[in-house]
């Protein structure tokens, strides 16, 4: 799911340059990053998610932007995976990192598709959205307009086609009505449920956008 994020930044690498993800949890997406040649950086508020990070991978996660070095240069990419919908403030959060962004700079950003055609077939039952982590739902034309205002040029916006484990996808269907069980064919999948699949709902999209000048 790394390699896949990152494949949408590729065109603004060079030797040397530098990677943040922001809301990065444990590290993994830096990881790759980092093996693919990008010079990285991470940010979590989650104190577990840095110790891991630390712990896994060796790399120092900042718990906010604002704890981030000054960088005249800025950053080349920025990644935001499953963030956006969590900010008090979308807004501020996009405003922030396209400041950390140096002009032509690549975002990559995956969130929740409040348009995907799930979400609205199953109006209150559409299980992605949780309260009170869940504070703000997108689709496409509100995304598009929001990284607009923020510095943004939208270049590309698709399904996120990842993929979770047997036990998650359970756990999916069984949340969207689809079993009536409440939770026991995930937990009978025993060591199965590890396996990697490809996640077949369309509710979430990546997006892809160019920060513009100053």
């Amino acid at each position: 799911n790394a390699r896949r994020v990152l494949r949408h930044v590729e065109p603004a690498w060079a030797t040397g340059a530098r990677l943040l993800d922001v809301g990065c949890g444990y590290g993994f997406l830096l990881d790759e990053a980092r093996r693919a040649g990008w010079t990285v950086a991470g940010v979590d508020v989650s104190a577990h998610a840095r110790e891991e990070a630390r712990a896994r991978f060796g790399i120092e996660v900042v718990p906010e932007l604002d704890y981030l070095p000054d960088d005249a240069d800025g950053f080349a990419a920025v990644t935001a995976v499953q963030v956006l919908h969590h900010a008090v403030d979308p807004d501020v959060q996009l405003n922030e990192i396209a400041a950390r962004m140096r002009p032509g700079g690549l975002l990559a950003l995956e969130t929740l598709d409040r348009g995907a055609a799930i979400a609205r077939v199953l109006g209150s039952r559409w299980s992605l959205p949780a309260a009170p982590w869940t504070v703000w739902l997108f689709d496409r034309p509100s995304l598009t307009r929001m990284l607009d205002r923020c510095g943004f040029s939208v270049l590309d916006i698709r399904v996120s086609h990842k993929r979770v484990t047997l036990r998650h996808l359970s756990g999916a269907m069984e949340a969207r009505g689809r079993s009536s069980r409440d939770g026991s064919r995930s937990e009978a999948l025993g060591r199965l449920g590890r396996l990697a699949v490809p996640y077949p709902f369309t509710d979430t999209i990546l997006v892809t956008a160019r920060r513009g000048p100053q």
